[in-house]
């Protein structure tokens, strides 16, 4: 957002919240600006639109936008139980010879906790079995999501988009 954008931005939020003077001194107006640069105007007036209705209390600050920035560019993940499902799936379609088919069927997340647990492992559990690896799947998915999530934060509050990501891993 351009700093002609920030100062509307905080205007409004001026507006909202009377007891917050982000423009009126020039250190803070910088420090906010550069924290807050990489953020879509657009989303930023969302954000203080929601905030504003939700939680009328308190002013956001820099933390708050940068979460709620980090959550809209993040995609829904499916929950643990989905996710069991479509390796269920791949299983039943692709069975124990076709790994790698059944493992190019999964989505990222899936993929890297079954690689981990292994394919092959999974398939050769008996069904006495199936609630033991499941509860296993479980952590280990809900561990990958959140880490993928705190990830999504951090490149937000670095100015940096999934491409940047991407990127940086290579």
């Amino acid at each position: 957002m351009s700093m002609d954008e920030f100062a509307g931005v905080m205007e409004i939020m001026q507006s909202l919240y009377p007891n917050v003077n982000v423009l009126g001194n020039p250190t803070v107006t910088t420090f906010w600006y550069n924290s807050l640069k990489n953020i879509p105007a657009e989303d930023a007036l969302a954000f203080l639109a929601e905030w504003g209705i939700e939680s009328t209390r308190f002013a956001p600050n820099i933390a708050n936008f940068i979460e709620h920035y980090a959550k809209s560019c993040t995609p829904d993940y499916k929950d643990a139980m989905e996710a069991w499902g479509d390796v269920m799936k791949s299983i039943r379609c692709y069975g124990y010879p076709r790994e790698t088919e059944a493992m190019a069927s999964l989505d990222e997340i899936t993929r890297s906790v079954v690689r981990d647990m292994g394919y092959k492992n999974i398939c050769m559990g008996e069904e006495v079995d199936q609630p033991i690896l499941f509860a296993q799947f479980r952590n280990a998915y809900e561990a990958r999501v959140k880490r993928k999530e705190r990830e999504n934060i951090t490149a937000a509050r670095l100015g940096m988009n999934q491409q940047d990501q991407i990127e940086r891993r290579d």
